[in-house]
């Protein structure tokens, strides 16, 4: 019986700021064929045709700027599939969240209710609590964390809780309040939130690339203020300095490990979780590692090679910080996110290279959960082909059961310095890189609609 296609959502930046040049006009919506691994213009009979797809929606003058990230949420009593946006404005009133509803026939996306204010200027991130009760949100330059009320119809309330980072007075896990500027002084100058993580029904991760830590929030649902701070996991000596960005979770059941991305010096490391699912003590071994190789280390064939990119090292970005730690320099290289393969046996990470493609790194996985030594020929680069790599998901494939994997890759700024205008690239193990050759400018984040319903 033949896959059925996947529902993609495209989430673009839309204005010129200082560190992009957006020209995207809202929020696109893709088919994927799965076995195929192309995009479909229609969907199979007798299924409908899906007007929308391929076509700019939510944008417009009145409508969403910077959808810089989406997630999507299927509400099973409602029957219905709602999406949150975060729209990454840096206005007086800063960006907004945006609740829409998705057609599924039709991959018409229609706003619902009215926006909510996110509390902060530079909305980076969104995601729905533990049981959907709220809708959480980063504020980068904002330096705040906020949670809004979700209605049972998928709308937006008001918000209920906003946190100000960092606290006037120290947390578990901090034996200093966090004082600034931190040990990079251009990036590190105030909080800078990057993402609200979801880790089990009570914890909120958010790595906090200003303050240099991980912050654990304590969510209740029910309570009148449903999130605050608990503690933070920071401090770490090996990693002053390395400016936390994005975390992923292990997805077996057996290995409570998370792993956080560092944009900072390009590294990543693996902390154990607790039982409530907060970040604990010291990375595990080995410690954190550097997503490139930067010396005479061995590089591995990574998942995404199928004729194999040809293994180069990044020894000019190299950097002996001042405890005396070898880090890629952050002008030179910075990673983006990071994921868990399904199975749990690989860690990959985006990483943006300036002036060039970008690449997506692997690392081995042990069944525990720790990485496995570069020095052990665990590492593997392979290129993204284009430039600037933020987003990336792994498919589902047409084969469940197989081990091969696929990688769609949004990079945000191609057709700049690399050539072609390669903005969603599949990377497999299977077959060559190509692009999808879909018209979507400067992509940043990447939504799998969870089991697309094709029936009318």
């Amino acid at each position: 019986m033949p896959a059925s296609p996947c529902l993609l959502l495209v989430g673009t930046y839309g204005e010129k700021l200082g560190h992009v040049d957006g020209k995207g006009k809202g929020v696109y919506a893709y088919l994927l064929d799965r076995q195929a691994m192309r995009l479909m213009s229609a969907p199979p009979e007798p299924s409908p045709p899906m007007p929308f797809l391929g076509k700019p929606q939510l944008g417009g003058a009145t409508g969403v700027l910077n959808p810089t990230y989406l997630t999507s949420y299927r509400d099973v009593e409602a029957g219905a599939l709602h999406v949150y946006i975060a729209d990454e404005l840096y206005s007086a009133e800063g960006g907004r969240l945006v609740a829409a509803t998705l057609d599924e026939r039709t991959a018409e996306l229609l706003t619902l209710g009215e926006p909510a204010l996110a509390g902060g200027m530079g909305t980076c991130h969104v995601a729905v609590a533990s049981g959907g009760k709220h809708v959480l949100a980063a504020n980068y330059m904002g330096g705040t964390v906020t949670a809004v009320e979700r209605r049972l119809d998928g709308s937006l309330g008001a918000p209920v809780a906003l946190i100000t980072l960092p606290l006037s007075s120290p947390v578990r896990g901090l034996a200093n309040a966090v004082s600034f500027p931190g040990a990079h002084r251009e990036r590190q100058e105030q909080a800078h939130p990057h993402m609200v993580k979801p880790c089990g029904a009570h914890t909120v991760l958010v790595p906090d690339l200003g303050c240099d830590c991980v912050w654990n929030l304590k969510y209740e649902p029910t309570a009148p203020v449903p999130l605050e701070v608990a503690s933070s996991c920071g401090e770490i000596g090996a990693l002053h300095g390395a400016g936390p960005r994005h975390v992923a979770v292990n997805p077996l059941p057996e290995v409570n490990v998370a792993y956080v991305a560092y944009e900072l010096t390009s590294q990543v490391a693996a902390f154990a979780l607790d039982e409530h699912g907060a970040l604990t003590g010291e990375p595990l071994s080995p410690g954190p590692v550097c997503v490139l190789p930067l010396g005479e280390q061995p590089i591995a064939k990574g998942p995404f090679d199928s004729a194999g990119d040809e293994p180069t090292t990044y020894s000019a970005f190299a950097i002996t910080d001042s405890r005396g730690v070898v880090v890629c320099r952050d002008k030179d290289t910075s990673v983006a996110a990071v994921r868990v393969s399904p199975a749990g046996d690989y860690l990959f990470v985006s990483n943006r290279i300036a002036k060039g493609p970008g690449v997506i790194s692997s690392l081995k996985l042990l069944p525990d959960g720790r990485i496995v030594p570069p020095s052990e020929g665990s590492l593997g680069v392979s290129s993204t082909h284009g430039c600037t790599p933020r987003d990336f998901v792994l498919l589902p494939t047409a084969e469940p059961s197989s081990d091969r994997y696929v990688a769609l890759i949004a990079n945000q700024e191609s057709g700049r310095t690399c050539g072609d205008s390669n903005n969603l690239v599949v990377l497999s193990s299977a077959a060559p890189p190509f692009d999808l050759g879909a018209e979507v400018p400067t992509p940043v984040s990447i939504c799998v609609v969870p089991e697309l319903v094709l029936d009318a």
